[in-house]
């Protein structure tokens, strides 16, 4: 699944806030979000309206290095 952010289309801030609807859960004593909706609002800019959704590149895994580093091995005649 791709990951997005949502960004103001007026500025490209991710400072942005949403309406919705939250009821109150008695068993867990938490408030639990039940509805939300297309109206938003940017804290930075002060724009109203709807908002949209840019990609964020997946992150590429860093080889591992472990077992690699031969300078600790126990049969180095030198150390040990």
């Amino acid at each position: 699944m791709t990951k997005v952010k949502k960004c103001c289309r007026n500025c490209g801030s991710t400072n942005i806030k949403i309406d919705a609807w939250a009821e109150w859960n008695e068993e867990t004593q938490e408030y639990e979000l039940s509805q939300t909706f297309d109206d938003a609002f940017c804290e930075d800019c002060e724009e109203t309206g709807s908002f949209e959704d840019e990609d964020i590149p997946a992150e590429t895994p860093k080889p591992s290095s472990v077992g690699s580093d031969s300078s600790n091995s126990s049969d180095d005649p030198v150390s040990g």
